[in-house]
């Protein structure tokens, strides 16, 4: 079983787990940077399938570009559950599919190719935009 995670958009983040034979998908508005119920919409998602963190076979995780925060917290979850459950991690650009179905191809393709757990990092896209402190 894959876990992909896409947090590259705006408005909504977009999970989808892959048993082998079919690919379920569950979408949820974000609004903006509001990513930071991830992880209680994988959990309400592989309860609804009745599966357990321990089936999961890997993580794949849409790095970039997009909202830096969204991003961030995409990355950073798909990391934990890679290292906390000993299983790896494929890091994909969103300029790399241009819909789920070839997500799942193409991330399933990268994530054979790595042998153990690795750290992916995000893909931002551009410089970070710091501005001075309002005063």
């Amino acid at each position: 079983m894959i876990l992909y995670i896409n947090t590259s958009q705006v408005e909504e983040a977009t999970l989808l787990l892959d048993d082998g034979k079919r690919v379920f998908e569950h979408f949820f508005a974000t609004g903006f940077n509001r990513t930071d119920t991830l992880l209680k919409h994988i959990s309400i998602f592989l309860l609804k399938h009745k599966i357990k963190t321990k089936d999961l076979e890997g993580v794949v995780v849409v790095t970039g570009p997009g909202p830096f925060t969204s991003l961030r917290i995409g990355v950073v979850v798909a990391n934990t559950l890679g290292y906390a459950l000993n299983i790896r991690v494929a890091g994909i650009k969103a300029t790399a599919f241009e819909s789920n179905d070839v997500l799942v191809k193409k991330g399933k393709a990268k994530l054979k190719k790595i042998k153990d757990f690795q750290i992916v990092e995000p893909f931002y896209g551009k410089a970070p935009n710091i501005t001075k402190p309002k005063k």
